[in-house]
């Protein structure tokens, strides 16, 4: 939550309520299943997301793609949540929902 001001590149800046609130949901729910050190903070650097994506590294130099984080280049239907199957780029080849 620190850095804000300077989140991705953009001003993400909250008011303090609004920052303490946010805080203390994300310290409560986050996650155990890291248990390797640093924990990423994009999701890029997940070792599960270089594992399937590692088979399309050519991926990110095509100037339709251009980066990771454009995941709807290849997964259509990304905007509702959904990375697998009808609508998947990769056609839910590289992912395997059930390991996460």
């Amino acid at each position: 939550m620190s850095g804000l001001e300077k989140h991705f590149g953009r001003d993400a800046s909250l008011d303090e309520e609004d920052a303490k609130e946010i805080t203390a949901f994300l310290v409560e729910n986050a996650s155990t299943r890291w248990n390797y050190s640093p924990v990423p903070t994009r999701i890029r650097e997940a070792k599960w997301f270089k594992k399937r994506h590692d088979q399309h590294e050519n991926a990110w130099d095509d100037p339709l793609v251009k980066t990771s984080a454009n995941c709807i280049a290849c997964h259509k239907n990304a905007a509702k949540g959904d990375f697998r199957g009808s609508g998947g780029g990769c056609g839910g080849r590289c992912h395997n929902f059930d390991t996460f």
